[in-house]
């Protein structure tokens, strides 16, 4: 059985058209070395179907290289950012495609994970919110082996994207607690209104401002099951909002 076989058959969900996950690495080219052995870190993932790696190297001759790059960051489903002094220091990297990069994460739209390549100073910036690899965000140069610390970022990378598809689902299940509260709000039932008190509906609202910033927060790359748990909970209210919706109309 596929990897892909293995996630549609233990979700129910369709994700044959999120496969295979795109990743976009934002790096600077004086970076060009440890890319170049990252990605052959994550090529066991390619080889398996589960990403699909994006760079600026892969620029094709003739191509308009800002609208390409722009057109892949505002695809991918996770970002890397190889975090050294030039990335910082580049602001192409840090203006452009960092901060391309951060306001799809605080949309839901994609993962954002720091690879800390080199000790430099970046914890105040914007992805320093962020859980970052290796682990216990020691830089991959201060390693012994690199190929020990990338390793290890691949083993977080491939956490991060079994997360992706439950994350995806959870925000669709809150997505779906809001549509109906929404509707039960607006219903001209008049049975409906007498039995859902304002305070019911200000719990259940309550309920959802702290089921968004769960998914937000949750760390997909050492609990991605936290997402199944917040789904279940959310689906809870769903179900109970739709029962009683069905018996009072």
């Amino acid at each position: 059985m596929s990897y892909n076989d293995q996630e549609n058959g233990n979700k129910g969900h369709n994700l044959k058209h999120d496969w295979p996950v795109e990743v976009f690495i934002s790096y600077s080219f004086n970076d060009e070395e440890v890319r170049v052995k990252l990605e052959q870190h994550l090529m066991f993932m390619q080889r398996e179907g589960i990403v699909r790696i994006w760079h600026g190297r892969k620029i094709l001759p003739g191509q308009e290289w800002e609208k390409v790059i722009d057109s892949h960051l505002e695809t991918a489903s996770i970002v890397l950012l190889l975090v050294t002094p030039d990335f910082i220091a580049s602001d192409y990297c840090y203006d452009i495609e960092m901060k391309r990069a951060m306001r799809r994460y605080d949309l839901n739209e994609c993962f954002v994970i720091p690879i800390i390549i080199c000790d430099t100073d970046w914890h105040s910036a914007p992805f320093g919110k962020l859980q970052s690899l290796p682990s216990n965000s020691r830089a991959v140069k201060s390693w012994s082996n690199i190929d020990e610390a990338l390793s290890d970022v691949a083993r977080g990378i491939r956490n991060a994207i079994k997360g992706l598809p439950k994350k995806i689902s959870a925000v669709e299940s809150r997505e779906r607690l809001v549509e109906k509260l929404h509707d039960i709000e607006k219903h001209p039932s008049t049975a409906l209104r007498r039995n859902i008190t304002s305070m019911q509906i200000q719990h259940i609202s309550g309920r959802i401002e702290h089921f968004t910033k769960v998914i937000n927060t949750v760390d997909p790359l050492f609990a991605p099951d936290r997402y199944e748990e917040i789904k279940l909970r959310i689906e809870i209210y769903l179900k109970e909002l739709e029962q009683l919706e069905q018996r009072l109309i």
